[in-house]
């Protein structure tokens, strides 16, 4: 009869084998934690332009507001999907341009509604129905005159349908860090609605526009200004944390304005090792485990005839 203790050393090896910790590799999904996953556009106040010459400053707003100067309902949304990777765990990581399936949540009711564009008109109408999106704001400028003038509501923007997309090369990693300034960053498609205010007083009739972000002169992208991620590895999934800092550029009546876009992605995935390596455990499993029987027959034997 074969001893508990080389049974035991039998389970042990097929344990360390088939329960031992699987390394990713290969081509991994993440999963997008919409909860800690956010992006933030910043347009600080800054001089207006009107036709090349200075007039007042631009800043925005929330919507319909009629005083203060900062946007802080709007400006943020949060963001959901997956993200496509080749990962070694503990080697590098990979983001495949393209690939992804990125957007942003709605984060509340902003005008125009999309849905009200005439385009026998070039107008929205109703001017300031709303409609979910995940950014929106309002736009306004000040002029300096005996007192500082505001000009509220020139435009009413949201921006809809977004996608982005996330690129690099093959990134090494570090104790579970690698470089984020070493991915790109940007917002690859939206539609951007803008409804201009009718004439009134000294400010003449402002256009209404329904386009892309790209053909409206609002881009959101570049080069990661951030410094390190992460990659934690928690029991049974990968826990990766991206925070994501770019330019952000808005070219309005042949201006073009600045500001950044800020924010964090947070994503998880249980990778599964390949078949290949699920039958190799498998074979080396059950090599172990054979090697440790005839061990213990072995040893048996002997013991039986030293008995004799």
């Amino acid at each position: 009869m074969i001893s508990a203790k080389c049974v035991g050393r039998t389970l042990l090896a097929a344990v360390l084998f088939f329960g031992g910790p699987f390394v990713a590799q290969g081509a991994v999904l993440w999963t997008v934690d919409s909860s800690q996953s956010f992006l933030k556009l910043v347009i600080p106040n800054q001089p207006a332009l009107l036709n090349g010459t200075p007039s007042g400053n631009l800043f925005l707003t929330n919507q319909g507001a009629t005083t203060g100067m900062s946007w802080t309902f709007g400006n943020q949304a949060a963001i959901s999907g997956t993200l496509s990777t080749d990962f070694v765990s503990g080697s590098s990581i990979h983001f495949r341009a393209g690939e992804h399936n990125l957007t942003a949540d709605n984060s509340g009711s902003y005008a125009p509604d999309f849905d009200n564009w005439s385009a026998g008109t070039s107008k929205f109408s109703p001017p300031n129905g709303t409609e979910d999106a995940p950014f929106g704001g309002q736009l306004n400028t000040t002029q300096a005159g005996l007192a500082l003038i505001f000009f509220r509501d020139i435009f009413r923007f949201a921006i809809r349908d977004v996608a982005y997309d996330l690129s690099s090369g093959v990134i090494p990693l570090v104790a579970n860090q690698f470089s984020a300034a070493a991915t790109s960053f940007s917002m690859s498609d939206a539609m951007l609605g803008m409804r201009g205010r009718d004439a009134a007083g000294i400010i003449p009739t402002i256009p209404h526009y329904l386009d892309s972000i790209h053909d409206l002169g609002f881009a959101v992208g570049g080069t990661n200004g951030s410094a390190t991620a992460t990659i934690a590895t928690l029991p049974g999934v990968y826990k990766l944390t991206l925070p994501v800092n770019v330019p952000l550029v808005w070219t309005i009546g042949g201006t073009t304005y600045t500001g950044t876009a800020q924010g964090t992605i947070v994503a998880t995935a249980a990778p599964e090792p390949a078949s290949l390596t699920l039958a190799a455990f498998a074979v080396a499993a059950l090599l172990t485990s054979e090697t440790i029987r005839r061990r213990c027959r072995a040893r048996r034997h002997a013991s039986d005839a030293m008995m004799l």
